[in-house]
């Protein structure tokens, strides 16, 4: 009922630009899981609908455009109580939160996160399910294995900024990313440390990659 659109079709952010979690249809969506015992529904009209129900933490979906449904602003999302359709595939809430922070952060970091905030993966998203870059299984394996500040992990993984404020957006809004310390600025021995440190090569990023899902799968 639902599709993705191709990430390099959306607009990123301008430098300094910050993504404001508190309005638009992630917002609405958070305060309504937050207040709403029973089934919700929230609809851009023309784009798209997603039915809640926040006691199972379920949702189904029928969006035409996931990229212009998370960036519908505030205003234009009417919320009301309605029943889960029936018979429709039902996905666990945490990919609709994922999937709204991806496309609505627009490639911006939320407001009060900086370049040196330290983080790790608490847990690993399934991204098979959910709208993501290649990149973004190697940033999941070396978060999973090491924290790191966005900004060290963005280098030694190779990619630009856009894409990892959208990875960070989209894995904190789900719970998959743990923030262990917010730092304004860096260290001098974090400093020194990200000027000696070169992006990991390919052949390292892959063995992480098959390490940890050998680790999950038990094989």
């Amino acid at each position: 009922m639902s599709n993705y659109a191709d990430p390099s079709m959306t607009t990123t952010s301008q430098p300094g630009e910050v993504f404001k979690t508190d309005v638009g249809v992630l917002a609405v969506v958070a305060r309504a899981i937050a207040t709403t015992r029973g089934c919700m529904q929230a609809t851009v009209e023309g784009v798209g609908e997603v039915w809640i129900d926040a006691s199972t933490r379920r949702y189904v979906a029928n969006v035409a455009d996931w990229s212009a449904f998370g960036l519908a602003p505030t205003a234009r999302v009417r919320v009301a109580v309605a029943s889960m359709p029936a018979d429709a595939s039902q996905r666990d809430l945490a990919e609709l939160q994922w999937t709204l922070a991806y496309w609505a952060s627009a490639g911006r970091l939320p407001a009060g996160v900086g370049q040196h905030t330290v983080i790790k993966l608490s847990h690993w998203p399934n991204l098979s399910r959910l709208p993501h870059s290649p990149e973004m299984y190697r940033l999941c394996a070396l978060l999973a294995r090491r924290p790191s500040s966005i900004r060290l992990a963005s280098r030694l993984v190779g990619v630009d900024e856009p894409e990892m404020f959208r990875f960070f957006s989209a894995a904190h809004a789900c719970g998959a990313i743990e923030i262990l310390a917010q730092v304004e600025e860096s260290s001098t021995f974090d400093a020194e440390f990200e000027a000696k440190s070169a992006p990991l090569s390919e052949t390292s990023l892959t063995s992480m990659v098959k390490l940890l899902w050998a680790k999950m799968t038990g094989r």
